[in-house]
């Protein structure tokens, strides 16, 4: 178990071995998220990975955490560097619920979605993703933040942004 800034901890249960071949596998049991508001998250079920050296294998099979209105998920597979696929999504993400693991400045912020896959086969990794976020930094004030993005020969390039407040968009940007 983990002590956490702000009084919280990170009880855990992890366990690995390596095979006859040198194949590294692991999995974590046990995860969970606990503050002076309870448990806010745990590891829906266990996370299973392999890591192949010889072969530069790594996989992490599809993976989610859930709870108190948030969920977070991945999966990867990587045969590091030629190809490999990544998969990440978060639903509900709270900067307030983080304590004093985050700086005050971003404990107001939150995720409502984010979704990223990353995917490469020889060549520059391909990225695209949505993002929708709330951020208020003084009680009264929201501000809604939407983006899409995604690479384009290797190079991160923002597809649109749009940031609103109660009295409108107040920023809006393509490219």
């Amino acid at each position: 178990e983990l002590g956490l800034a702000g009084g919280g901890t990170l009880p855990f249960a992890v366990s690995g071995r390596r095979d006859a071949d040198g194949a590294l596998r692991g999995s974590i049991e046990q995860l969970r998220w606990v503050d002076a508001e309870g448990d806010w998250w745990h590891l829906a079920e266990p996370v299973i990975a392999r890591l192949e050296p010889a072969m530069r294998l790594v996989e992490v099979a599809p993976w989610r955490l859930e709870g108190d209105g948030l969920e977070i998920a991945g999966e990867a597979r990587l045969r590091w560097p030629s190809v490999g696929e990544v998969d990440f999504v978060v639903r509900g993400l709270e900067g307030r619920r983080f304590g004093g693991v985050l700086p005050e400045a971003i404990r107001g912020g939150r995720i409502e979605s984010l979704q990223v896959r990353a995917a490469w086969d020889h060549g520059p990794v391909q990225i695209e993703g949505t993002a929708r976020a709330t951020y208020t930094p003084v009680a009264g004030a929201v501000y809604a933040v939407e983006a899409d993005f995604v690479t384009q020969m290797g190079d991160l390039a923002l597809g649109s942004v749009r940031v609103a407040d109660a009295s409108g968009v107040v920023l809006r940007g393509t490219g």
